[in-house]
């Protein structure tokens, strides 16, 4: 069974793109303005996710008619600050360049009662959850995300297959679709943590750390264990000189995560690595763990 639906409306434009490659804040302001942009689409909601500041917009750019935000998960509050601040709803949506681009769009008028998803699927495509046995799952069931359409990749230029006999590509996404066929990202396959035969996905834990005022930023990766499979590892970016020590972040998680989705250890870093787009390297945190 594969589950599918048409988006109401998509957010179009006939104009032309600017495109900034700079990474201060500063300059895509400066760009935005200078061509007078209404749709941006910026790294820098990636890289602020676990902010809770407000962010400064000047007045050029109050003319902003949304703002989209795509590649992976953002929570509630950094989406709601970026509203706020830029003045504009923002888009969420999800896509993969092996399906040449965009597969699903929540639009600007967004069904409030499910803001944290990446939307429906767009006319032409279908998406179906999947077990690691790539047997079909129900809605609200998390499995890797697949999807088929006339614009998903079938073969690579080096001959290797993309999508199998029926079309269907794997994207190495995991998600879910709701009752509502509404799709929610949850995090990339490869940063699944299964500990004691239950699955972890980081971004649930990095939510609730990250409401911690002495956190700035935290990632969470899974680190082999013995006994139970892998064990939850946070890495934390402090707010401050002052780092919350392992204690207080632990009771702090208490009532919001269940034991076995608190880390067991906490690493205190200067700063999380990132690629060019903004995005967490969590293979890198992964390897310094063995370093």
């Amino acid at each position: 069974m594969s589950e599918s639906e048409t988006s109401e409306t998509t957010p179009s434009s006939s104009e032309a793109a600017s495109v900034n490659t700079e990474d201060a804040p500063e300059t895509s302001e400066e760009t935005s303005a200078d061509n007078e942009t209404t749709e941006p689409v910026a790294s820098l909601v990636a890289e602020s996710s676990s902010s809770t500041d407000s962010v400064q917009v000047p007045s050029p750019l109050r003319r902003l008619r949304f703002a989209l935000c795509a590649g992976a998960h953002s929570d509630l509050q950094t989406l709601s600050n970026f509203a706020n601040s830029l003045g504009c709803p923002v888009v969420t949506a999800y896509g993969a360049s092996q399906a040449s681009g965009i597969i699903s769009i929540n639009p600007a008028h967004f069904d409030p009662s499910c803001p944290d998803s990446v939307g429906r699927v767009i006319s032409g495509l279908e998406v179906s959850i999947r077990d690691d046995d790539a047997n079909p799952l129900g809605p609200g069931e998390t499995g890797e995300i697949w999807v088929r359409g006339p614009n998903v990749v079938s073969v690579y230029s080096n001959g290797e297959c993309g999508s199998d006999d029926e079309g269907w590509f794997a994207t190495s996404d995991l998600g879910r679709l709701d009752e509502n066929h509404w799709l929610y990202l949850v995090s990339r396959k490869e940063d699944r943590i299964a500990r004691g035969g239950f699955p972890i996905y980081p971004v649930e834990v990095e939510s609730v750390i990250a409401n911690h005022e002495g956190v700035r930023e935290c990632a969470v990766v899974g680190r082999h264990d013995p006994r139970y499979g892998q064990e939850v590892i946070a890495f934390i970016v402090n707010e401050t000189d002052q780092a919350p020590s392992d204690s207080t972040l632990r009771e702090f998680c208490k009532g919001k995560l269940p034991n076995y989705k608190t880390p067991t250890v906490f690493k205190t870093i200067d700063q999380l690595p990132r690629s060019e787009n903004r995005f967490i390297l969590r293979r890198e945190l992964r390897e310094s763990l063995h370093s």
